[in-house]
C-alpha cells in the first residue's frame, strides 16, 4: 500500500518531471502549464518544492480556484504551513 509520500517520490523520479525540475533548477524563471487537469497541478507544485525547498509564488485565476490549489498542496505536503493569500 502506498502513501501519498511515497506517490510523490514516484511522481518527481519520473523521467519527464527530472526534465522540468532540471529545465527550471538553478534559475529563476516563470513556467505556466496548460492541459493539466484535477489536483495534477498542486501534485507538480509539491513535487518542485520538496525537488527545490524555497519561496514559490502560484498564482490563480480565481479565488475559489486558488482555495482548491492550497487546499491540495496543504494535503499533499502533509499539512505544512502555507500562506495564502
Amino acid at each position: 500500500m502506498y502513501n501519498i509520500a511515497d506517490l510523490l517520490d514516484a511522481y518527481r523520479k519520473h523521467d519527464k518531471v527530472e526534465l522540468l525540475f532540471n529545465e527550471f533548477s538553478g534559475s529563476t524563471k516563470k513556467i505556466s502549464l496548460k492541459g493539466i487537469c484535477g489536483s495534477s497541478d498542486a501534485f507538480l507544485a509539491a513535487a518542485f518544492w520538496v525537488n527545490k525547498p524555497a519561496i514559490h509564488v502560484f498564482i490563480r485565476s480565481s479565488k475559489e480556484e486558488a482555495a482548491y490549489f492550497f487546499n491540495n498542496l496543504y494535503f499533499f505536503r502533509g499539512r505544512k504551513v502555507f500562506l495564502f493569500v
